[in-house]
């Protein structure tokens, strides 16, 4: 979904300005009234993870004892979807 990662060597400017960035643009949803309409999507966004989570488990294919196949496609899913874990170090 995302295309951002966090970087630990942003600069602290960089990181103060993307602060502002994101309170300008939380302002301006709230005048155009379309905050509401966020947590729906969010919780339409979980569901669908959770969904493909679960999709995973179930998946016969996936079967190797120690659950590796499973474990490297959920944590795919959430990389997927801009949720960064350190479970694995993918480079």
């Amino acid at each position: 979904m995302f295309d951002f990662e966090y970087n630990e060597e942003f600069k602290i400017g960089e990181e103060l300005y993307a602060r502002a960035i994101g309170w300008m643009v939380l302002q301006h949803l709230k005048e155009e009234n379309v905050l509401k309409s966020v947590p729906k999507m969010m919780e339409n966004n979980a569901l669908q993870i959770l969904h493909k989570i679960k999709q995973i488990l179930d998946d016969d294919s996936l079967d190797d004892q120690e659950c590796f196949e499973q474990i490297e496609q959920i944590v795919e899913t959430f990389l997927a979807n801009g949720i960064q874990t350190t479970r694995h170090d993918w480079d």
